[in-house]
């Protein structure tokens, strides 16, 4: 099940993240954050699983693992003042009990906030793959760049089912 939650980043200026950590509990799987297009109410909360409302976020901190992410020196991520942030939090219940969870993420904030080298995700996701219940499928995705990126990062990442997945930049 993925959570998503909506606050507004309380800041009158923009500014450049460097990194951040994430905090989860047992069966956490991942955080990721987002600026919204939408004016949504702080505070709201509702089930993102299906990922059709992520259409109108644009990925601003994504996890190099479950723990989070810290970019290369110079470089940051910036969030504009005001901006409306969401926080998609994803976990793997294994039991048939509810569980209770409460998520941090601590943001680290580039030292330096003049002459940042701006850094933005880029991601692309296969939201409607089905598999049939006991068969292996296999899914072949390409995805080309419209334009020359310098790449610190890349990953992989997978739900429900899945059990391998190569990854192939060049």
């Amino acid at each position: 099940r993925q959570t998503c939650w909506f606050t507004t980043f309380e800041s009158d200026e923009d500014v450049w993240i460097s990194g951040f950590e994430a905090f989860q509990p047992s069966g956490g799987h991942h955080i990721i954050a987002f600026r919204s297009l939408e004016d949504v109410a702080d505070g709201t909360v509702i089930d993102c699983t299906d990922g059709s409302a992520m259409a109108l976020w644009m990925p601003l901190l994504l996890a190099q693992d479950v723990t989070g992410l810290e970019l290369p020196e110079g470089y940051g991520i910036k969030i504009p003042a005001k901006a409306k942030l969401v926080f998609q939090s994803h976990y793997v219940n294994t039991s048939s009990e509810p569980i209770k969870t409460r998520d941090y993420v601590n943001n680290n904030y580039a030292p330096e906030q003049d002459n940042i080298i701006g850094a933005a995700p880029f991601a692309n996701s296969v939201l409607d793959l089905t598999v049939a219940p006991n068969a292996d499928t296999t899914l072949k995705y390409r995805c080309t760049a419209e334009r020359d990126m310098n790449v610190f990062s890349v990953l992989g990442h997978m739900h429900e089912h899945g059990t391998a997945y190569t990854l192939k930049v060049g």
